[in-house]
């Protein structure tokens, strides 16, 4: 539930930046993010974008959690996407589905090496 607090205060941050300014954020790692997918890849990583900056996602098709959330809102989570035919420039997918991790699949971004 953190990376949508971040990815709202990331927009909110992008806007109140100068145009010398807009360079401090250059990489933006999201690992599990609990996000609606198509919500954070249409609307909100345009809107964090730089030209000179990058979005990392760390994402598991065996999160639990994601899946549960996925039922709960009824979209898909961007941490539980591992395969996408378009992303908009910039971001990255990293599909960390075949680490080992608990029951709930949600800790593999903290709990390995």
């Amino acid at each position: 539930m953190g990376s949508r607090a971040l990815a709202k205060s990331l927009v909110n941050i992008r806007q109140l930046l100068t145009d010398e300014e807009q360079d401090v954020l250059k990489e933006i790692i999201l690992a599990a993010p609990d996000i609606d997918a198509s919500l954070f890849l249409e609307s909100i990583a345009p809107k964090i974008m730089h030209e000179n900056s990058r979005i990392t996602v760390y994402t598991s098709k065996k999160d639990r959690v994601l899946d549960m959330s996925k039922r709960y809102n009824g979209f898909a989570r961007l941490g539980n996407l591992t395969e996408l035919t378009r992303l908009p420039e910039g971001v990255d997918i990293i599909d960390a589905s075949g680490v080992i991790t608990s029951f709930i699949g949600h800790s593999y971004f903290g709990s390995n090496k």
